[in-house]
């Protein structure tokens, strides 16, 4: 209730990969992770994966539009109005205020290492910004802290924590 309530009075809740799944139930966000609905489809063990950054979006800003992104059994995001087992996917509810930072590679979605079901990732959601109350929640679907690899995204991470709420 205490996570809630600093999130809801202009609060940042930053999560990384899995805890996504944390915020979508704690704050009731319209939003699935679609990589834990299709596991038994979706492998990615520890690949570099192509992203897609949106420039006009504060947690963007000094980066490069295309990145890599190391993928670990990460998370891909899509909305709760098509949620079920199957479901198409839809993109993060832009009619809840969300905003989607960052996307997989529409195509040749692997960089480096190994990718079953490319399908299940390209063009989805990779960093979702949710506004709560006066606070808002990232979810950053893949580890932009990950060992050497963060030089290339760690500024991510960064930018979310500059860019919280006044």
């Amino acid at each position: 209730e205490a996570l809630r309530a600093f999130v809801r009075a202009g609060g940042s809740l930053i999560c990384l990969g899995y805890s996504g799944g944390f915020a979508i139930n704690t704050f009731d966000l319209p939003l699935r992770d679609v990589a834990r609905e299709y596991e038994e489809r979706l492998f990615i063990p520890g690949s570099l994966v192509g992203v897609t950054l949106d420039p006009s979006q504060p947690l963007s800003f000094g980066m490069p539009k295309d990145l890599a992104g190391m993928f670990v059994f990460s998370s891909v995001y899509g909305s709760a109005s098509a949620a079920g087992r199957g479901a198409a996917y839809t993109a993060p509810s832009l009619a809840a205020g969300m905003k989607t930072v960052a996307r997989y590679a529409d195509a040749d979605v692997l960089l480096s290492g190994w990718l079953e079901g490319e399908d299940l990732i390209a063009g989805r959601a990779a960093i979702v910004d949710a506004p709560i109350g006066q606070g808002r929640v990232v979810l950053v679907g893949f580890p932009v802290q990950h060992r050497a690899q963060s030089y290339a995204t760690f500024r991510l991470l960064f930018n979310a924590l500059f860019s919280a709420p006044q």
